[in-house]
């Protein structure tokens, strides 16, 4: 189903890319932005607050229950720390890099026009953090597949891609699309084995709500969303998730536990 709903929301977005098959407010930037004008409280920049609070419940969550969970659950949560924390961080930087035609504008630069226009401190930094928003978030997609793959695929399919290719109005279906296959095919190819209480829950809690609510966000955002914090939504919907699969995995792990006691009386 994930896999099913990402390719269809591509297809969708490329194909009928005009109102009235997607709301006009989120087709104008590709996300759903409240108080545009306002880089410091935009929806971006609110992602990035609730990503960043989101990250130090998952850092004391992995510290409390590393070693009690099972490997399989606690890699979810570890790894979606660093992808939760640089997801906002990708937010923040889009927070303050103007609307989607002036992004636009910046895309068709040459790299030595960039260099001139913003310095080369800033386009490294900018570089550095795409690269590892895409790196954090492909390794949370894929727990088990190894950093010498996850690298160049985040470059290749993630950095270089959003920075000269993919159009500001289409990142964030590009970055869903990717990061939706990856994590489908991942799981698919899992060890039967593996597919038990926590490869299902994992699917069920937190892959297919995220790409249900990219659809609310995109039909939604001028009448609804955007009167709630846009894309704040999506993000806050993703963060919320991953504390409810805690939580399933907790219980989980507690009925197991009891379970076994009584067997052993």
């Amino acid at each position: 189903m994930v896999l099913i709903n990402a390719v269809c929301f591509m297809g969708s977005v490329l194909l009928f890319n005009e109102a009235p098959y997607f709301d006009a407010k989120w087709l104008e930037e590709g996300f759903c932005v409240s108080n545009k004008e306002t880089p410091h409280f935009n929806s971006h920049a609110l992602s990035f607050y609730a990503d960043a609070v989101a990250t130090v419940f998952l850092f004391l969550a992995y510290r409390k229950y590393n070693g009690i969970l099972s490997e399989q659950c606690i890699d979810h949560i570890y790894l979606n720390m660093f992808g939760v924390f640089m997801h906002g961080l990708g937010h923040l930087m889009i927070a303050f890099a103007g609307n989607a035609e002036e992004q636009s504008a910046k895309q068709q630069m040459s790299i030595q026009e960039r260099l001139n226009e913003d310095g080369p401190k800033t386009v490294i930094v900018q570089t550095l953090i795409l690269l590892g928003f895409w790196i954090a978030l492909l390794k949370a997609s894929m727990p088990k597949v190894s950093m010498k793959y996850t690298v160049p695929m985040a470059l290749f399919l993630g950095s270089l891609p959003s920075q000269f290719l993919v159009k500001p109005e289409f990142g964030f279906t590009y970055t869903q699309t990717v990061l939706l296959l990856a994590a489908s095919f991942n799981q698919l190819n899992l060890p039967l084995e593996k597919k038990g209480y926590v490869y299902s829950t994992f699917a069920v809690v937190v892959a297919c709500p995220v790409g249900l609510v990219g659809w609310l966000e995109s039909q939604t955002c001028g009448d609804f969303l955007i009167k709630y914090g846009g894309h704040l939504i999506y993000d806050g919907g993703i963060c919320v998730s991953l504390f409810v699969f805690l939580l399933l995995c907790i219980n989980h792990e507690t009925q197991k536990s009891d379970a076994m006691k009584v067997k052993t009386l």
